[in-house]
């Protein structure tokens, strides 16, 4: 049998040629196909191989039981409406049928066409709605597989995009610091996290920390927190720092300060934060281990906690989340702290976790754990922190991003005394080698690095040139030890020996060569001494660099009184050695306290020489330049002379007091 579309078709089961009729011309209006059967056994035939929309059957028995046809035909073909053609003789029969879903429809008879039309348009009209419901639940079910399937794909995608931003970008802890014990854990609260923490270490003598928190969760807040990272790092982490002397320590990296590379990145990435409507939360520290000193900015941060002993103190400043305010500049805070304090960073995912019942885990409860757990590890801190706040939350996934640092000052390792050696052929292309040993072996102090590798090169090539080694042993060794004061080098040759003593002292007046090589080096080093070797020895030239320390540089201080900023000078001398320095730092500290009155307290000077006058000078221009002043007090006897002979006397307010100096600015 030809199988017909089951859409458009209706199986009548008729053994009256009448209704058969009557039935052939109301389909003829429309697009149904009519397929006939004279007996229920034929029609259930042709059911097991078509399927059909509607079903008419004339209650004829016992020929035709219509009532048995009908609910055998529903097993078989669910879908179609049965019309029933029957005498009221049935009407308890057909309530029934009616009940248990086997009757769609009744037509009375004597059959009149109109109710038989009636009802095939009425099985037409619902078997179209049937249809179309079919077909939108097919569409709907189509698209829910499509929607999983896409939204399997997205979690997929989103978990290599985790795992990419773990190992790429997220959050590293460092083991390698000396004088630190760090922990640190996050837990997000989508697959990626707003919240992060970055380790700088801008230079051998600092660790930075930047912690924060981006508005809102998940990707976007990811994106956003990695892109304040890069800009952080820019600034935290140049490719070349310049070198300068710090009152408080030896040669160091010239970093920019706390505050000064949050103004810098805030200036970067403000406009982009107002165009994303994000902001962020950040705290930046800066742990100076040498001098027990931590300088932080705290910008809209959860508070961290220093502890020390017994005792917390919260760390907190002023000033406004990265992206809030366009106009702002940023406040520095310091503090002090001693061997074993711990300092804890955490999100506001610990405090803010919540109960079944939505109570707080809070700063108590924080305070019960650290102080618990005081005598851990920094790595069993965080994790009973950790563990605290799960069970607080009775094991809910975190409704927010969670985020603890956990960082120990401990006593550095002893210094060791090491000693490096390296072998050279007597000639001037072993120049770039020699260079770059001496400042592999100096790294402690770059600035000591650079002298030493001028000193060495300048001997180096004196060996060479005056040592007529044209023997065999014509290498040249040099040895560098690190010793806890300062850098000893030998260099040792078998050349010939020379008396440092008949080196006569340089020419300035250009009228002679030589003399320059050996001048450099005695200024440069803080000792120089020179052993002539015997037969079949080596003469040893021994030069050592002492680290500049505290004592040997001018120290500073400072205090505020209303808009007028009172530097006082610690230091007799102030000439070409300490003037650049001296400059630098008083400018700094106009720029870092928002003063352009300046009133410099030189009650301790008692030697200026040209440099350190027009570092005054430089100082002056800048003030004027900016609409503020400088008057200097307290001015010695000899420093006043010096004034006097170059007449600058005349370019500055003099006072005898800082008291004076200070009534001044009211005037």
């Amino acid at each position: 049998m030809q199988q017909i579309s089951h859409d458009h078709t209706v199986l009548v089961v008729n053994d009256d040629a009448d209704t058969f009729s009557a039935i052939e011309d109301i389909l003829k209006e429309t697009s149904y196909q009519l397929l006939t059967a004279s007996s229920p056994k034929e029609a259930i035939h042709i059911l097991e191989n078509q399927e059909v929309a509607i079903i008419v059957c004339n209650q004829n028995p016992p020929i035709i039981d219509a009532f048995e046809f009908l609910h055998d035909s529903r097993q078989m073909c669910s879908d179609a409406s049965r019309i029933i053609l029957t005498t009221e003789d049935f009407i308890p029969k057909l309530a029934t049928a009616t009940i248990d879903d086997d009757v769609t429809f009744f037509v009375p008879k004597p059959l009149k066409t109109s109710l038989l039309n009636q009802a095939i348009k009425k099985a037409t009209t619902l078997h179209e709605k049937s249809h179309t419901r079919d077909a939108i639940d097919e569409l709907v079910q189509k698209q829910h597989r499509q929607l999983a399937k896409s939204h399997e794909l997205l979690r997929h995608e989103l978990y290599i995009g985790s795992r990419i931003y773990d190992v790429f970008l997220g959050e590293q802890t460092p083991n390698d610091i000396i004088g630190f014990d760090i922990a640190a854990v996050t837990i997000p609260s989508e697959d990626i996290d707003g919240d992060f923490y970055a380790f700088y270490h801008p230079s051998s003598e600092v660790l930075d920390i930047a912690f924060g928190d981006v508005m809102g969760k998940g990707l976007p807040a990811a994106l956003v927190g990695t892109a304040v990272q890069n800009q952080l790092a820019h600034f935290a982490v140049p490719l070349k720092n310049s070198l300068s002397c710090d009152p408080k320590g030896i040669w160091r990296s010239d970093i920019l300060s706390p505050d000064t590379l949050l103004q810098k990145t805030h200036e970067e990435v403000i406009d982009k934060l107002f165009d994303l409507q994000f902001f962020v939360s950040l705290f930046y520290a800066r742990f100076h281990p040498q001098q027990k000193r931590l300088s932080f900015v705290d910008c809209g941060s959860t508070k961290p906690l220093h502890i020390s002993g017994k005792k917390t103190a919260t760390l907190k400043g002023k000033n406004f989340p990265l992206g809030m305010v366009d106009d702002t500049h940023y406040q520095l805070n310091e503090i002090t702290y001693d061997v074993g304090d711990l300092f804890i960073f955490y999100s506001d995912g610990v405090t803010e976790a919540k109960d079944p019942k939505r109570n707080l885990f809070g700063p108590e409860r924080l305070q019960e754990v650290i102080d618990t757990n005081l005598s851990k590890t920094p790595e069993e801190i965080v994790a009973a922190i950790q563990e605290a706040v799960e069970k607080f939350s009775a094991g809910a996934p975190p409704s927010d991003d969670l985020s603890i640092v956990v960082i120990k000052e401990k006593e550095p390792p002893e210094k060791t005394t090491e000693e490096k050696s390296a072998t050279f052929a007597s000639d001037l292309s072993q120049l770039p080698a020699l260079r770059q040993f001496i400042d592999r072996s100096c790294q402690v102090d770059q600035g000591i690095s650079d002298q030493l590798q001028l000193a060495i090169n300048e001997i180096f090539c004196n060996i060479v040139k005056h040592g007529d080694l044209t023997h065999l042993n014509n290498d040249i060794i040099v040895s560098v030890k690190v010793l806890e004061d300062g850098i000893a080098i030998d260099i040792a040759d078998g050349g010939k020996p020379f008396d440092p003593r008949e080196i006569e002292e340089p020419h300035f007046a250009g009228d002679r060569d030589g003399g320059f090589g050996m001048f450099m080096v005695k200024n440069i080093a803080d000792k120089v001494t020179y052993k002539a070797g015997g037969e079949g020895e080596k003469n040893h030239l021994r030069l050592f660099k002492r680290f500049r320390s505290k004592e040997e540089n001018m120290v500073l201080s400072h205090n505020t009184h209303g808009n007028v900023l009172v530097v006082s000078v610690d230091g007799e001398h102030l000439d070409a050695k300490d003037a650049p320095l001296f400059k630098e730092r008083v400018l700094d500290l106009v720029g870092s306290e928002n003063g352009n009155n300046v009133v410099l307290d030189l009650s301790k000077l008692q030697f200026i020489d040209s440099s350190g006058l027009g570092s005054l000078l430089s100082i002056l221009r800048f003030l004027n330049t900016n609409e503020g002043n400088l008057k200097i007090a307290n001015v010695s006897q000899p420093v006043r002379a010096t004034f006097e002979i170059v007449r600058m006397h005349k370019l500055f307010e003099i006072f005898n007091s800082t008291d004076e100096a200070l009534r001044s600015f009211e005037g």
